[in-house]
């Protein structure tokens, strides 16, 4: 018997949880690419 036959419902909310940190991970990159860029362009200027 493995954990996830014995305990289903905490291995949903254990990949939920971590469905979430990848998704705030990824949106932060997205985010920086922009910024990165921005200041990079500044200090060419």
């Amino acid at each position: 018997m493995t954990f996830e036959d014995s305990h289903p419902k905490e291995q949903i909310s254990i990949d939920v949880i971590k469905q979430f940190l990848l998704g705030i991970a990824f949106r932060r990159l997205l985010t920086l690419i922009p910024l990165t860029y921005i200041s990079i362009s500044t200090i060419e200027l």
